[in-house]
């Protein structure tokens, strides 16, 4: 993209302006980057992310090296340098970081904990604080990644570094940030290494910390297992012809389509045993999935039956809710995976069928996190803030949410933030600010979104699900005026008028929901012209 220069000078200094104390001229010689002996490989990388970025910004290259800074010379210190020991101590939490700009000195330093080995000895770290630290102080520059190629790279051009002085730190409003990332670079599988990197840099520069890949450059990252809708990987249908009483009863026959015969004593057994010897093989997991496959299918057997609640109808009215069945069966499997495995966490959804608060439990197990899913119609409406009282379908989705709340879940949202059925514009960035801070008030440990990203209508959504996952109090209107005069330098004025149109045509508006088909309803001739 080409922009016009003096609109990104401007915008990027008006942000970084208010309480600006340490101001650095970038010369040859005159300032240095310092890394501790022997570097990590993510400390490695954030050295030369940061010299890569303030060469594009100064076309000055400031040189790195280990050990003490030069004699009369501006450092920044970066990482676990003896120089930064009071600074990075007691900072166990990778999404945590800190900066000290006093002086000469800049020092950044990040979160770390020890990496841990899998059963097939690879490696997996968890030290990418430090990356987090420089892409602060770079995007606070000016410097954006808007979206995952090298099209949405925006650097403004100066030599002037300018940086709060004193000490910060940094913290997210959300442990899990997962989703947009995953779904960019699975999108670019048929091309070429370097686009599919750009698509893990993208997502890491903007704090995502779920990412694919092992690279020790990206100091790794949160690591989930299981994949979704996983009965079928753990009860795999070519366990019928042995075990065909591990199967749903439907119309009086055993199956092994639909789901799995939840009440059975020994399929739990197998269940809990898969599941414990999988977590073994993956201590890099923070949480695996026990989420049934996707459809229908339930079991009708009396002892399955005997589970539910028969004045629970499914809010979809397709039935009674199993959501008590679930909650039954999941508190068996994870009190069983907790004597072997108590760090693990099982996840399961409040989804479709089975979105409804459970009933027949006073407390869901601890070791056990619900993914509130706002399905289709009956639980999602974009078009009204969550507790809008005139919007059945999130009073619906709010009631499940407090439901589980009051039985002790752990909660995240699994999100459909990029309608999986419409390609067309998003007009859910207020809609998104508000669900996420809800969400941060109910304590989610963060968001999944499935999405299949079209970049082109879509991108500023897309960009802002992750920073306001980061920060859901984002002063949203400066955030998207920023963003119009770094992606569209003179047409700004113009795009950022188009935007906030259809968002305003977006709130209170005809409905629409997570489908996102209904958004077409949004676009009328009238509202075209």
């Amino acid at each position: 993209m080409k922009f016009h220069l003096g609109l990104v000078l401007a915008c990027g200094w008006m942000l970084a302006a208010p309480g600006m104390a340490l101001e650095w001229t970038l010369k040859r010689d005159a300032v240095e980057i310092c890394l501790p002996s022997s570097p990590s490989s993510s400390e490695r990388f954030a050295a030369d992310e940061l010299q890569t970025y303030l060469q594009k910004m100064s076309g000055v290259l400031v040189p790195v090296r280990e050990g003490e800074p030069t004699p009369g010379t501006k450092a920044f210190v970066i990482g676990r340098h003896a120089l930064n020991e009071e600074l990075w101590k007691g900072l166990d939490d990778p999404d945590h970081y800190r900066i000290d700009a006093d002086g000469d000195r800049v020092r950044i330093v990040g979160g770390y904990q020890p990496s841990v080995t899998a059963a097939d000895g690879q490696v997996y770290l968890r030290d990418w604080g430090i990356l987090y630290g420089v892409y602060q102080v770079l995007e606070e520059q000016g410097i954006r990644w808007l979206r995952p190629d090298p099209r949405g790279e925006e650097v403004p051009q100066s030599d002037q570094l300018r940086l709060p002085d004193g000490k910060r730190e940094f913290k997210p409003a959300f442990k899990l940030r997962w989703g947009v990332a995953l779904f960019a670079s699975s999108h670019l599988r048929s091309t070429t290494p370097e686009e599919r990197e750009w698509a893990i840099l993208w997502a890491l520069r903007n704090r995502c910390n779920v990412l694919g890949g092992t690279d020790p450059r990206f100091g790794g990252s949160l690591k989930i297992g299981g994949g979704g809708h996983s009965y079928r990987s753990i009860i795999p249908p070519s366990l019928f012809k042995k075990k065909p009483e591990f199967f749903p009863l439907i119309d009086g026959k055993r199956t092994p389509k639909g789901q799995i015969c939840h009440s059975n004593p020994e399929l739990q057994e197998y269940f809990a045993k898969v599941v414990v010897e999988r977590g073994k093989q993956n201590p890099q997991w923070l949480m695996t999935s026990i989420d049934p496959n996707d459809g229908g299918g339930w079991c009708e057997c009396a002892g399955c039956r005997a589970m539910d609640d028969p004045n629970l109808p499914s809010g979809r009215g397709t039935g009674l809710s199993m959501s008590p069945r679930l909650a039954k069966f999941n508190n068996i499997i994870a009190e069983k995976v907790a004597r072997e495995l108590p760090h693990l966490r099982l996840y399961c959804l409040a989804y479709s069928q089975y979105t409804e608060a459970p009933t027949g439990v006073e407390k869901l197990a601890d070791n056990l996190v619900i993914g509130m899913a706002p399905f289709a119609g009956a639980f999602s409406d974009y078009s009204r803030r969550l507790r809008d009282p005139s919007s059945l379908p999130n009073s619906r989705f709010l009631a499940s949410i407090e439901g589980f709340k009051k039985l002790g879940a752990t909660m995240y949202a699994r999100e459909y933030l990029s309608y999986y059925l419409w390609p067309g514009p998003l007009p859910i960035l207020w809609t998104m600010q508000d669900r996420f801070r809800e969400y941060r008030d109910f304590g989610f440990l963060g968001a999944y979104s499935e999405t299949h990203p079209c970049w082109g209508p879509q991108g500023m959504v897309l960009y802002f699900y992750l920073r306001l996952l980061w920060n859901p109090d984002l002063d949203l209107k400066a955030e998207m005026a920023d963003y119009c005069r770094k992606a569209y330098g003179p047409a700004a004025e113009a795009m950022l008028r188009y935007h906030e149109r259809i968002e305003a045509r977006g709130q209170n508006g005809p409905y629409f929901g997570s489908g996102g088909s209904q958004a077409i309803g949004l676009f009328t001739r009238e509202f075209l012209d």
